[in-house]
């Protein structure tokens, strides 16, 4: 989608199902595994539009982009690598 045809909606759309869901299904499963002793990954899909611009993706790129840090934020916060070896 062009730049200039997105609109708001667009953006926030996107924005929930891109980065909201995941992040609050992360947090659901993680108190899960938490509170049944389980130990695991939380594996995040994100987008190679999220390393690389990609033209006419702003409105999925974004919330991709977002995602992939909460992913390294998380890995931190629990104890893993934060980037890939």
């Amino acid at each position: 989608m062009q730049f200039e045809d997105v609109t708001g909606e667009d953006l926030q759309s996107s924005f929930a199902k891109n980065f909201v869901s995941p992040v609050l299904l992360a947090r659901e499963a993680a108190a899960a595994m938490q509170q049944g002793g389980i130990s695991g990954s939380i594996v995040f899909f994100s987008t190679m539009q999220a390393v690389y611009p990609f033209e006419s993706s702003v409105n999925y790129a974004g919330p991709k982009i977002a995602l992939t840090q909460v992913a390294r934020i998380l890995a931190k916060q629990w104890g893993g690598p934060a980037f890939p070896p």
